[in-house]
């Protein structure tokens, strides 16, 4: 679409190849050119102008609904509990240019690109990302720290160019509480399991202390999925997975349904489709399961766990497991409040395939306004 548009445009103004040509200018050459243009433009401004774009675009320019001070109080209460190996930064406002095309499949149209080879911060797990492969790098140049690991966590606050369901009432930019930990896989060790566990638990040890804190966070749910299982169905029964990207934020769209796929949405135990997958992918989610949720089951008898194999969060993002957490409030209305997964995006950087990385976040904007106790 936005493909669509530069195209009208370039062609109103008689130049249908300025986009190409443009895009194949080096940063060096470009760059001046667009500053010198943004110059222009800005001195055709007035402070009466300020105010209308202010008030015409409020989602993009307001002020959160949230005060400074509650956000404040919140960050406080995961910080008294944060565990001990995870360092808290400070991320700048920015990141480096096409950090989500790079990394992920995702495209860079909703993303607010700067003209100085930069873009406004739209995924903090990703600028934690580059973040941590800088730190990976230099405990890589010693050969003891090869195998180490890095921890990282932040409250950031992100901006967004698509539009939000109206409904929902939610802002274009607003807070997450982003995590990270990279380390190298070594053979078969459960690197990956270990550590998609840890962060599941402290997500679990943070709502309780949130309950704690003047909170109201009821029926917890963590609901996982394998991106290999997603791609076999994919795969397997003909879905189109641009339809499913393009609809994967609208509540009412069922891939199942529409494509009559013949398996459960959620189970509780993989051993309920053994005989509906390949025998390497059951072996896989079965290793998964003894390692990551049978431990998370047994120490956390008050929440539920379960496998969610409609998932369309996702595709194109986490390269292997990733999951869900779910809360209900008081009013008994239920959201989506964490979203985590493991992925390569510091082996990508690092030119490592052994690397894994798991990254899961916290919906704070959600999370303060829909669960303050009554």
């Amino acid at each position: 679409m936005k493909e669509d548009l530069a195209k009208v445009h370039a062609q109103k103004v008689g130049q249908m190849e300025l986009p190409h040509i443009l895009a194949d200018m080096p940063f060096n050459s470009l760059t001046p050119i667009l500053v010198e243009a943004m110059r222009q433009k800005s001195e055709q401004i007035g402070p009466g102008d300020l105010l209308r774009e202010a008030e015409a675009k409020s989602e993009f320019f307001g002020s959160s609904a949230i005060s400074q001070k509650e956000f404040c109080r919140f960050q406080q209460l995961y910080f008294e509990g944060m565990p001990d190996h995870f360092e808290s930064i400070q991320l700048p406002p920015v990141a480096p240019l096409g950090i989500c095309t790079a990394l992920t499949k995702l495209g860079q149209n909703e993303r607010l690109t700067t003209i100085r080879k930069s873009e406004v911060i739209s995924d903090s797990t990703l600028a934690l990302a580059v973040q941590a492969a800088i730190r990976r790098k230099q405990q890589c140049a010693s050969l003891e720290g090869v195998y180490g690991n890095v921890s990282l966590a932040t409250f950031h606050r992100l901006l967004r160019l698509q539009k939000f369901d109206p409904v929902k009432k939610w802002s274009q930019h607003f807070e997450i509480l982003g995590t990270i930990t990279t380390g190298r896989q070594k053979g078969r060790n459960s690197f990956r399991n270990d550590t998609l566990r840890n962060h599941v638990q402290m997500w679990i040890d943070f709502f309780d202390r949130l309950n704690q804190g003047g909170y109201a966070y009821r029926d917890i749910l963590f609901t996982f999925s394998s991106v290999a299982l997603m791609e076999w169905i994919l795969e397997t029964y003909g879905v189109c997975r641009e339809e499913v990207n393009q609809n994967s934020l609208k509540a009412c769209y069922d891939f199942f349904e529409a494509y009559r796929i013949p398996l459960p949405r959620q189970i509780e135990t993989v051993q309920e489709i053994q005989n509906l997958i390949p025998e390497s992918l059951f072996k896989q989610l079965l290793r998964f399961e003894k390692e990551v949720l049978e431990p998370l089951r047994s120490s956390n008898p008050h929440i539920h766990f379960r496998y969610e194999m409609d998932r369309k969060l996702g595709l194109g993002y986490f390269n292997g497991v990733c999951f869900h957490g779910f809360a209900s409030n008081l009013r008994g209305e239920r959201f989506d409040l964490i979203d985590g997964g493991s992925s390569d995006w510091v082996g990508q950087m690092l030119s490592d395939k052994h690397e894994v990385t798991i990254t899961s976040s916290f919906g704070v904007e959600v999370g303060i306004a829909q669960f303050r106790q009554m």
